[in-house]
């Protein structure tokens, strides 16, 4: 028994001596005794290394295609998008034209309308002031038309009677004649005058009444201009 222990302490000891001994870390056990055997071990160290697995290396020929696609890609994302927003604006813009050409069409129908009622005046005695309104060199225009319904003729004045004023007195006036043949503007070339003469003309034309004027059977507004003279009898 005593053998036995010495033994395996025995066998402890040359194991850790001999390895801490051996430069290249490998150590070996023989067999001690007769009465058991005991296989050899080695254990070397330096042999036992940890590699990692190579990868396999790309080619030239595929880095080189890889770089190409790459460049390619590249400009049909862009030819892509320029393309979409393209598109976009055409959607964009086909309303907006769509809304001018409708707007140009109305303006075209408004400028036909207004032709068609405003009259077409090819007559150098009648000369247009504005749109749709005229003023007359004299009454004989071809294609003008009208008529006095009322027209009375203005009185002597009361206060140039009170004070035997008897001289021949003559007021320039200018009218106009609206679209339903009254009067609406007056206006005297003379200066005012103390007597009423003019507040007399006034009175009187505001008085009159004509038929609507007509220029080649379309309704116009008509400046006239008239001279009253005054004479006390």
């Amino acid at each position: 028994m005593k053998f036995f222990i010495f033994s395996i302490v025995l066998h402890i000891f040359i194991f850790i001596f001999g390895f801490s001994l051996d430069s290249n870390k490998s150590f070996e056990i023989n067999n001690v005794g007769n009465d058991f055997s005991t296989p050899s071990i080695s254990v070397n160290f330096n042999s036992m290394q940890i590699t990692s697995q190579p990868q396999p290396a790309e080619s030239s020929d595929e880095i080189l295609k890889e770089v190409l696609e790459e460049k390619i890609d590249k400009p049909k994302i862009e030819e892509q998008k320029r393309e979409v927003i393209k598109k976009e604006n055409k959607k964009i813009s086909k309303p907006k034209k769509v809304l001018e050409k409708k707007k140009n069409e109305l303006t075209k129908k408004s400028q036909q309308l207004e032709n068609t009622n405003t009259p077409t005046n090819t007559n150098t005695d009648l000369i247009e002031l504005s749109q749709g309104v005229f003023a007359a060199k004299n009454q004989g225009v071809q294609g003008l038309k009208y008529s006095f319904i009322s027209q009375p003729d203005p009185e002597y004045p009361l206060a140039a009677k009170r004070i035997s004023y008897t001289k021949e007195v003559s007021i320039k006036v200018r009218f106009l004649v609206g679209l339903n043949g009254e009067i609406e503007d007056i206006k005297f070339y003379n200066d005012k005058d103390n007597l009423g003469f003019q507040k007399e003309v006034e009175k009187t034309l505001n008085k009159w009444k004509l038929t609507p004027v007509t220029l080649n059977s379309k309704p116009i507004k008509l400046y006239f201009y008239k001279e009253f003279k005054f004479n006390q009898k």
